[in-house]
């Protein structure tokens, strides 16, 4: 019995190893010239372009054929710096780089290569904003976005952390300090309701084509609707009323156990809690003297959210 148990074991580990396919290690014994990578491109010829880039050193790009490697550097190419940030390949075959800047070893600007020539771009010579690329997209209609500290308009002073293109073709920004953004291709829209505590950082799409963005103060946000499901898996419901309210309000619940109620403002900051008792189907909030304006509330247990919402006040 031990014996069929022992090869049920090695069987199993063996179909498992099958379904989960053969990975291969390149690295710099065979092929890649270091294993600092810090970007990974396919094109549209299936050919793969890696960047090593660490900050303030980089060892330039590398690009695999699926036979052979070619590697590319400021010894042997027009690349202005080794310390690669990032690389992006457009629909026509262009590699577009951007790199780490603000060190001795790196430059400030965005470089295309077409596969024959090098050109770089910079604020002498091009309309971008800034010198210092922090990130590239490439939109469905081969349009190059680029994002820097100096943000998209000519006139701001508002830093871009990161950018995403959804599906629609919509560009997400995610801003310095100044909250989220999206462009649709005509207008520029700030996301009403997020908190903006100048610690912004990614913002991303899924397959869904709904949108996450972080925010250091607050944790992460999404507008994705189906959330909620994970809350009604566990049977709990809560209802916030009326909302929006003049500083008195209602929680209706079904918890089975103690709770946390934290209500935040704008800028993350708790403005209010309070501990919800589960014998009590509805906890009621007052005199709260709160400003008028939106609110955002969390309920947690055990340091885990279950449930989450916003609220509007607006004072009599």
């Amino acid at each position: 019995m031990k014996v069929l148990s022992i090869l049920f074991l090695v069987l199993t580990i063996q179909f498992q190893s099958l379904a989960q396919g053969i990975w291969h290690n390149y690295n710099s014994t065979n092929g890649l010239f270091d294993n600092h990578v810090k970007s990974i491109e396919g094109d549209y010829v299936n050919n793969i372009w890696i960047g090593m880039g660490s900050g303030s050193v980089g060892d330039g790009i590398d690009k695999f054929d699926g036979l052979a490697w070619t590697h590319y550097d400021t010894s042997n190419s027009a690349l202005t710096s080794n310390a690669i940030r990032q690389i992006r390949s457009d629909k026509n075959g262009n590699i577009w780089i951007c790199f780490f800047g603000g060190f001795v070893n790196s430059a400030l600007n965005l470089t295309k290569f077409d596969g024959a020539s090098w050109l770089t771009y910079h604020t002498a010579n091009s309309d971008i904003l800034s010198n210092n690329i922090l990130d590239i997209q490439i939109d469905k209609h081969n349009n190059i976005w680029t994002s820097s500290h100096e943000g998209f308009f000519a006139n701001s002073y508002t830093g871009v952390y990161d950018l995403v293109i959804d599906n629609n073709d919509n560009v997400w920004v995610s801003t310095r300090c100044e909250g989220l953004y999206k462009f649709d291709g005509n207008t520029w829209e700030r996301i009403q309701g997020l908190p903006y505590l100048g610690c912004s950082f990614e913002v991303a799409v899924d397959k869904g084509n709904n949108v996450w963005f972080s925010e250091q103060g607050s944790g992460v946000w999404t507008n994705k609707t189906d959330v909620a499901r994970l809350n009604e898996k566990k049977g709990l419901t809560f209802n916030i009323y009326p909302n929006p309210s003049n500083n008195d309000f209602f929680i209706k619940h079904n918890l089975q156990a103690e709770a946390d109620f934290c209500l935040n403002n704008l800028m993350g900051t708790s403005v209010f809690n309070k501990t919800i008792q589960p014998e009590l189907e509805e906890t009621r909030i007052h005199d709260l003297n709160l400003d008028s304006g939106i609110y955002f509330w969390k309920i947690s247990q055990k340091n885990m959210v279950v449930g989450s919402g916003k609220i509007v006040i607006q004072k009599n």
